[in-house]
Order: C-alpha cells, then structure tokens, then sequence
C-alpha cells in the first residue's frame, strides 16, 4: 500500500510540473536547436553555458530534468513523449520538448523498462551576432555614366532568418544625386523571402565631383524589441567628357610626307575648355605651315561643345630608316577644381624604308585602338552596338566566312543609311556584273558588292580582301564607278595575301594588277593601189616586237614607175628604194599586236 502511494505522489509531482511549465510562449526569437538522447548510463548533457540532468523515468512516456547554468541551479521541468509544446527557460533563453521518451506501454519504440531513454531537443536562444536575420544587396546598372544619364540602383532586401520580421525602414544617403521617389518604409518580410526596390536617379544641375557615394541603411526590430541596423554603399561615376584618338601614315620612305590627324571629342552634354599637347616621333621634321590653326608648335588650347569633335593635323618628313614610335597625344581638362588627362593610347609604328616607292597618302582619320571588337556576320543585326544618333558603340567587324571578306567599323564612327538612319546591319556578297577593265587582270577571287547602298560612314569604315599572290604585279584595290562605269584606283595597304582600304561608302570593289608591257608587238602591213601605176615591193612591212622608245630595223623597199614619173621626196628616176623603219614614242599607252596602213603617193611630174 505504501509503495502505491508513493507511485501515486510521483505522478502528482510529474503532473504538478506539466500543469506549472507546459504553456508554450510564442516567440520570434532565432533558436539554435540540437537534439540529444538521455538515459541513466548517459544522464547528462551540456549545450552552451546550460546543462541538463535526468533525475528520473516513470516508465510511461515521462522524463523529470533538473537544468543549470554555469554550473547554477535554474529549474527543472518534465518532457512527455511525443509532445507538441516548447518549455521555456531562463527567461526564454532555452527550451525544451520531448520527441521519444520510454513508455512501456507501447515498447519497443524508445528504450526498453530497464533501461529507459529520452530523445529530447534542447534549443538555444542565438546571439544577435549569430541571428543575423536579414541581409541587404545593392547594385547599380552602368560602371560610369553621361552626366545626363538615369541611374538605377536596384535594392534586394532578403529575409536569411528561421522568423518573419517585422517594422523594416529603408533610407538612403544619395550625397547630392537627386531621387525620383521615395523608398517604402515599416514593410514585412516572412522567413525565407526577399523584396526588390527600384530607385532611379540623377545627377545635380550644378557638378561639384566626378563621383558619388550611396549609401542605403536598413533596420528591423526584433522580437525583443532590440533595432538592428544593416548598411551597404556603393559608387557612382561620371564618365570622364573627352576621348582623344591619333592616327598617322603607317608606311614612308625618306623625305616622302608622313600625315598625322588627332581627334578630339566631347562626349558629355557639357561644354569643356581642353588643352591638346603632342610630339613628334624621333627623327621627323615638322613642316612648316601644315599645322592647323598656322602654328608653330603641336599644342592647341579650344572649347568643345556638348557633343562636338575637333580634328586638328599637320604634316612631316621622316629623316631616318627604321621603325618609329609615334608618341601619344595627350588632352587636359579640369573640372570641380581637378585636373584631369587623357591620352590617345594608340600603339601605332611609323615604319620608314630605303629604296622602296609610296604613294603619298591623304590625311588617315583619327581611330580608337581597343581589344574589345564585337563579331557579327554579313546581313546580322548589330542595332545593340550603335546608338541612337547612328555612331559605334564599340568597334565592329562584319564578316563574310565564305567570301573571307571583312568589314571593320572604328567604335566612334558614325554609320547612317540612306535615310540618315543609323545602320543596323551590312551585307558582303560577290558581283559580276560589271564591265572589266581591258588593261586590269583581277587578282581577287571575286568582285565584291557591299551594302546596303547610299550608306554614309563618317569619317570611314575599312574593308579587307583576300588576293592571289601567285599574279604578277602589284595588287591595288579599284572601285566600280556607276556613273561612268569605269574602275577607278584606291589607296591600299598589302599585309602578305591580303589588303585593306578605308570607304566612306559602298559600291563594287575588286582587287586587280596591271596587266604587264612585255612582249608587245606591232604589226604594220600596206596594200599600194596605184594611183599613177606604180609598183611598191614588198606589199606588207614586218617591224618585229617592239617596246616603248624602240626603233626598228630598216625594211627596204622598191617602188617603180610603170606608166609615169614617180616623185617621193625629191625627184628620182623610174626605180625608188627607200629605207623604212618604226620608231615608239615613250610615252605611247598601246599594247598587243598593231596594224597600220602606210601612204606612197607617186605625182606627175611635168
């Protein structure tokens, strides 16, 4: 009886306990759970700072635990099994719930009568550095910007927590830039969420720097009330107003003139007072009164408007074989109170040789050296890579793979159709159409027609041809004239089999060599009627191959008199025999087999 009584206390206590702890607080608190397996063999275990200990199993389904922490005395509660409730301790620092506890009952899910376990899951409260919640990610869509440009800074605000959370504030510090609206403010977030934000941007009306620094605060609140506080920064900048690009003769021979243009461009919407310095290569004579503007020397001082380009060029004479390294040009601004430079960074050699014949060539247009070169082929759409005012993005190269043909447009150029549309695409193809030229042999594969037609490049494009090697003579690449359908000559560039030229439009263009003056012959026969009887023997003369500035050897004739006295010139009596030879002039055009008639006229004389 007494044993009885003292089962029957126990369950009491057991039951005191549930009916004092068991209420489940509601929290938002981030928890650090773990779980663990406690028996009589193995009846303690540690987590943190706090420790449990069993004290006792009844048997059916129930646990008692005493729990300390550092080693002080805080409380004890009883876990059931398979309960669905958290007990809380230590001011809601810890809890508690059982998972499987042994229950003889329905054995052998846990443990066993003699040797009964309790699966338990024992939490943690996280420290706020541990229960970062919330995470925060700005980005802005360009690098650099035209000053009157939009700027768009995307937010992305994510909920990385285990809780929802409540009360989030977002404010931004745009140091100067002007914002189009206002960010939201006192929004949720559930666990595991994130929102987008979209601010849109603009530069002041008056510029004091060349960048800007933005700053975007978060804070939430968390379940205990405690502000929490997140910030992320990023930087804006102003792209900087002016490009500078330099370009020269690339190929010269002693005193043979060397033409340099430098071009100079204000990108920004805001005019810009500049100061352009450059120098000549080592070994080059400046020639006097070729420099723009009539200067002495290669500086220039000028404003740009918003959007203006200025070219400036001036002419020299090399004075040394070998390759020459021609300087950079260097441009100046200042803006905000800094000054600011940059440079042409054209990696251009003036190769000058001895012995070898140019043809003097025009003004080259400034370009930009780049390593980015954006590939499309003939007839694709490359609309993305210029913009609205028709110039090029970046540089660009169509491409015919077939043909082995290649158009290349500078980043820069300004590219408008026949209806000062910005072009959207070129198309290589071959043609075969035109009239050859009697004196031209093609040394290309192919006539090439490239188009659309009525394109305007600005200040060009390039085009470069494959040729065959194996023709004699020098390859030059010609362009078919529509309006007198003749072919007419281009300045060309021969890189081992292939050549190049800069267009400013579009037609047929074929690579030719000049057929050679080798073996001419001219062949000249005569066919006397006689007009007073007379006879001229041979009746056809044979002057054999001939060259410019050859003569001849002499071909003897007979003319006789039949019926009446013959006068050449001078009086002769009834038999003539003159000597006859052809002489060609040096500047005789003519070519390939020749025919002429040759006059005797025989006179009465009284």
């Amino acid at each position: 009886m007494e044993e009885g009584i003292e089962i029957t206390e126990k369950i009491i206590f057991f039951a005191l306990l549930v009916i004092t702890i068991a209420f489940p607080i509601a929290s938002a608190t981030e928890w650090d759970s773990a779980t663990f397996t406690l028996s009589m063999e193995n009846p303690v275990v540690s987590k943190g700072d706090h420790t449990i200990n069993v004290v006792e199993f009844d048997g059916y389904g129930m646990v008692a635990l005493n729990v300390s922490c550092n080693g002080l005395f805080i409380g004890n509660t009883v876990l059931m099994n398979n309960e669905s409730n958290w007990f809380y301790m230590d001011n809601d620092r810890i809890r508690f719930k059982g998972i499987n506890v042994t229950d003889q009952r329905i054995l052998p899910m846990c443990g066993s009568v003699h040797s009964p376990q309790a699966e338990i899951v024992f939490a943690t409260e996280k420290s706020p550095e541990e229960s970062r919640s919330m995470a925060l990610s700005i980005s802005i869509d360009k690098d650099d910007y035209l000053i009157d440009e939009q700027v768009i800074v995307t937010m992305k605000i994510r909920n990385i927590g285990e809780v929802n959370v409540d009360d989030i504030h977002l404010n931004v510090d745009l140091d100067g830039l002007v914002v189009q609206r206002d960010l939201p403010s006192g929004f949720d977030l559930n666990e595991g969420t994130y929102r987008s934000e979209e601010i849109k941007l603009r530069f002041p009306a008056i510029l004091d720097k060349g960048f800007y620094n933005i700053s975007v605060n978060m804070s939430w609140t968390d379940a205990h009330g405690i502000r929490y506080f997140l910030t992320e920064s990023d930087s804006i900048s102003i792209t900087q107003p002016i490009e500078v690009y330099k370009s020269t003769t690339n190929e010269a021979s002693p005193e043979l003139t060397v033409y340099t243009s430098i071009s100079v461009e204000n990108i920004q919407s805001r005019a810009v007072r500049v100061r352009l310095d450059d120098a000549l290569p080592m070994f080059f004579t400046l020639i006097d009164g070729t420099v723009t503007d009539n200067k002495q020397d290669l500086n220039w001082n000028f404003i740009l408007a918003p959007h203006e380009r200025k070219v400036v060029s001036y002419q020299m004479i090399p004075e040394q074989v070998g390759a020459h390294r021609v300087p950079d040009a260097h441009v100046t601004w200042n803006l905000w109170g800094v000054n600011y430079t940059n440079s042409s960074d054209w990696d251009n050699v003036i190769a000058v040789y001895q012995g070898v014949s140019f043809s003097e060539r025009d003004f080259p247009e400034p370009s930009l050296a780049t390593d980015k070169v954006i590939e499309v082929s003939s007839g694709e759409n490359f609309s993305n890579f210029v913009d609205a005012k028709g110039y090029a993005l970046e540089d660009i190269n169509v491409k015919n793979d077939t043909l082995n043909v290649f158009v290349f447009i500078p980043k820069g150029t300004k590219i408008l159709d026949v209806n000062n549309i910005p072009l959207t695409n070129i198309t290589i193809k071959t043609s075969d159409s035109q009239t050859k030229h009697p004196n031209l042999i093609l040394a290309g594969e192919k006539l090439y027609q490239f188009g659309p037609e009525g394109v305007d490049f600005n200040p060009y494009v390039n085009i470069d041809l494959p040729f065959n090697t194996s023709k004699t003579g020098t390859p030059m690449i010609y362009r078919y004239n529509t309006t007198n359908t003749t072919w007419d000559l281009l300045g060309s560039t021969v890189k081992r089999d292939r050549i190049s030229t800069h267009l400013t439009k579009f037609s047929v263009y074929g690579v030719f060599v000049e057929a050679e003056d080798t073996s001419l012959e001219i062949s000249m026969s005569v066919n006397i009627i006689p007009a007073i009887s007379i006879d001229v023997t041979p009746d056809k003369l044979d002057f054999g191959k001939l060259a410019p500035r050859d003569t001849s050897k002499r071909n003897y004739t007979t003319i006789s008199r039949t019926t009446a006295p013959v006068e050449t010139y001078s009086s002769f009596g009834s038999i003539v025999n003159p000597n006859i030879s052809l002489e060609i002039q040096e500047t005789y055009k003519g070519m390939g087999n020749k025919t002429g008639t040759l006059m005797f006229r025989a006179e009465g004389v009284n």
